[in-house]
């Protein structure tokens, strides 16, 4: 196994373990929620250092910000690494801290800073336009967010994460530029899609063309063809309707073309509260042609599910695991 795998699933376990730190500290906790999370940490003895390593954190995060206090934090991830079933809570004190620490856990493991700090955001199902000082249009949708660096000399809009659709206005003196995680995109025309995922960005050209700049190439993305660069800078270039493409956006729906199921989970994870976790190399062989509602994920899921040899399970509140059938 590769390091860079390794961390991935490190991470991946550090943000499910801090998921049942909230299903185990809620009024609402059960036995069965107990028992399920004990299942979940015996899986392997990684799951057990991602729970412990969770209980370390909060230790931690205490001291910092309730020293007094600092044992009530960690017990609720210690008793249950000791499958203790009776949790003591002292409301409403304990709810509020533990809240606070939880809040920094996101914003250290699952909110990035700069998404708060951005000049524009949306959240999940969030849709609107929005106009710029140039006069270009910008839509955005989902769990997005960008910042903008217009002078005198450029026009760059630094995408951090999610789902934009530009209209360009003209400016010969000013280049107008799409900056992701992965690719420099510099507008010669007007119209274009991009989605910033996990490891993903993706370029629909609605009208016109693009140059996409990358660690690896340069390369020109003209209207009909979408996209795909990964972490590396590879750009992998398809055919694509692209009026579907903007029909499906303005029906707030996700329109795809023979795309990789892995890509699609990583659009669809952008509108959805719920974590999706499944295994990017398990599924990326399954292809996906569907429309699919965006502000629906049950149905867009199910959808999913009908047509491809897939099983999803729900079970546990604010996660749905994806999987291939055996």
């Amino acid at each position: 196994m590769s390091q860079q795998h390794s961390n991935e699933i490190n991470e991946l376990l550090l943000e499910q373990a801090s998921e049942w730190l909230v299903i185990l500290s809620s009024d609402e906790c059960t036995e069965n929620d107990r028992q399920a999370f004990k299942q979940w940490q015996q899986q392997s003895p990684q799951h057990q250092a991602a729970a412990k390593r969770m209980q370390t954190m909060v230790d931690n995060l205490t001291q910092l910000t309730h020293p007094q206090n600092q044992i009530l934090p960690s017990k609720i991830i210690r008793d249950a690494l000791d499958d203790q079933t009776k949790f003591e809570f002292e409301p409403p004190h304990f709810i509020i801290a533990l809240l606070a620490l939880f809040t920094i856990t996101l914003a250290w493991y699952l909110l990035p800073i700069q998404y708060w700090m951005a000049d524009s955001k949306s959240s999940y199902d969030g849709w609107r336009n929005e106009k710029l000082t140039d006069h270009s249009d910008i839509r955005i949708s989902g769990h997005s967010a960008y910042n903008l660096h217009f002078d005198q000399q450029q026009r760059v809009v630094e995408l951090l994460d999610g789902n934009i659709l530009v209209d360009v206005a003209k400016d010969a003196k000013r280049p107008f530029v799409v900056k992701t995680k992965y690719a420099a995109i510099t507008a010669l025309g007007t119209r274009f899609m991009i989605n910033q995922t996990d490891g993903q960005t993706i370029l629909t050209m609605l009208e016109s063309k693009v140059k996409v700049e990358t660690a690896q190439q340069v390369q020109l993305i003209y209207a009909g063809q979408q996209a795909v660069i990964d972490v590396s800078g590879k750009i992998s270039v398809k055919n694509i309707a692209p009026t579907l493409m903007e029909q499906a956006w303005n029906k707030q729906s996700l329109a795809v073309e023979e795309m990789p199921l892995d890509q699609v989970l990583g659009i669809l994870q952008s509108y959805h509260r719920s974590k999706l976790y499944y295994d990017k190399k398990q599924l990326h062989s399954f292809r996906v042609t569907a429309v699919l509602p965006l502000n629906d994920q049950q149905k867009s899921l199910n959808l999913l599910q009908d047509s491809l040899p897939i099983q999803i399970n729900d079970s546990i509140p604010w996660v749905i695991y994806i999987n291939k059938k055996d």
